[in-house]
This record gives C-alpha cells, structure tokens and sequence, in this order.
C-alpha cells in the first residue's frame, strides 16, 4: 500500500512539473496604446583626491571642500502613442517629451535645469524589428547631435531588457550587458558595463515579477588612462504579459571608481544610484 501511495505521489509531481507555467517573453510596443513612461533617478556622489600634499593645497586653494558631495535628481516624463500597423508590419509612433528636469546639488549649492528635449515631438515608426525610424521633429532644436540623440534614445525604449527566446519558468535565469559612458572634462569618456542578470521569482495572473542582480566591470578596449571600478547592486522588475511591456523596473547600484589622473594625483569616487521607472498603458 505504502508503495503505492508513493507511486501516485511521483506521478503528481511529475505531472505538475510537466504543466508549470512557462511564458516566452518579448518586449514589443503594441498598436492604439498610450504609454506613459515616468522615470526618477537619484545619485549620490562624493568624489576625493589622493595626491601630495603640495597638489592637496593647490586643490583646496580654488576654494573647492574635500571630499566633494553631488547629489543629482532626474525626473523624466515621456509619452508614446502608437497607432494602426501598416501594410509592411512597421507600427507608427508619436513620442513627445512632456517633463525633462534635474537639480544638482554640489557642496551645497543647488540648480535646476530643464533639458532641451522638453515638450519635443518625434513622428515615426517603428519596424518589424523593434527599431524606431524618425519621420519629423517638431521643436525648435533639430541640430544634427540631438537628432541622434533622440534616435538613440527611441531605439533603446523597451529594449533595456533583451529577454531569450525560450519560454522561461519560475526560477530560469537570463543575463544582459549594459555600456555606461561617464563624461570626464577635457578627457574621454570612460566606458563601464553592468552586468544585469535576471531571475524569474513568480508568475501571478497576467503579471511577471524578476528579481535583479547587478555587477559593474571595465570596457577593456579603454587604455587612455588607469581607470578601476566595482560595484554591485540589486532590483525588481515587473512584466505585463497580456501587453508584452516591462511596466516597472527599480534598482540600487552602488560603485566606486578609481581613476589615476597622472603619477602624481588619483581620484576616488564612491556613487550610488536609485533608479525608479514605471509605465502606465492605456
């Protein structure tokens, strides 16, 4: 009897092994939606110097406080509106830049600005394979820097998270890079990748949830200077199914950066980041 009982028990289990969910994950806009995308971000910056004396003096003579503190608030609001696919499968879409603002605080000291792209409207189409073409721009600013700009930006929406192929179960685990340029002064930018890996956590409904892992390494084609950083941080992200769109995504990243300016003088910076992005479909 006891075998029995342990028999039924095996091919339970196995059978609701065999039916556990599995969903194939894309990241796609779909035709007559709004997507009303928010996104904050929040860094906190203090940036030391490690050198003589001598150069310490001289540094601290410009009137400029060690260690030096920023603080750095971004608030975005987008909005999408796509429209009927045509013939060839490309799918029309309007985006218009609705709020653009940061406040840095540094020592102390506080500004806001407003980004240029605000109030911005790019008509265009995306096509068959997610990337977005522009048709018009309609803003004062159509310089050939931010028109590239703007297409980069448009391709890279909902394209954040490359999910695989497969369906994936509760449990599977993807991973993805990340390139990071950080602007220097009278330097190039140095290049950073954050290695994103993705695990699926549950499966409720028509939501997805993943847990996030962070890891920040080095662009290794970079040799302009000696250059070092590490971090590693954590996130949540949330997946609609039925609208095939990553409707929230939150992180922490914290990093320190070494940077040796020359034989004399280095600069430390310890960074960390919260980032949090919502999109409401309607």
């Amino acid at each position: 009897m006891t075998n029995k009982i342990t028999l039924i028990l095996l091919i339970l289990i196995s059978i609701k092994s065999l039916a556990q969910e599995s969903v194939v994950f894309q990241a796609e806009f779909q035709p007559n939606k709004k997507y009303v995308n928010n996104l904050n971000s929040n860094s906190h910056i203090q940036i030391n110097f490690i050198a003589d004396e001598e150069v310490l003096a001289r540094i601290k003579g410009t009137g400029m406080e060690l260690p030096m503190i920023m603080e750095t608030e971004m608030n975005t609001v987008t909005q999408l509106i796509t429209q009927e696919r045509n013939v060839k499968g490309e799918l029309p879409a309007i985006m218009e830049y609705k709020k653009m603002t940061m406040v840095n605080t540094f020592n102390g000291e506080t500004t806001t600005t407003e980004n240029p792209y605000k109030g911005m409207k790019v008509i265009g189409k995306y096509d068959i394979n997610n990337k977005y073409t522009i048709d018009t721009i309609i803003g004062e600013l159509l310089a050939p820097e931010l028109r590239k700009g703007i297409i980069g930006m448009l391709d890279e929406v909902q394209k954040s998270i490359k999910f695989p192929e497969k369906p994936m179960r509760i449990g599977d685990r993807f991973k993805n890079e990340i390139p990071l340029e950080i602007p220097l002064e009278n330097m190039n930018p140095l290049s950073v990748i954050i290695k994103m890996e993705y695990i699926l956590t549950e499966i409720n409904g028509n939501m997805a949830y993943f847990d996030i892992l962070q890891f920040v390494g080095i662009d290794n084609k970079q040799n302009q200077i000696n250059f070092t950083a590490k971090g590693s941080g954590s996130g949540m992200a949330e997946y609609n199914i039925a609208e095939k769109c990553v409707t929230k995504f939150n992180s922490a990243l914290p990093m320190e950066m070494s940077i040796n300016m020359d034989e004399k003088i280095t600069m430390e910076m310890k960074m960390e980041t919260l980032s949090q992005h919502n999109v409401e479909i309607q």
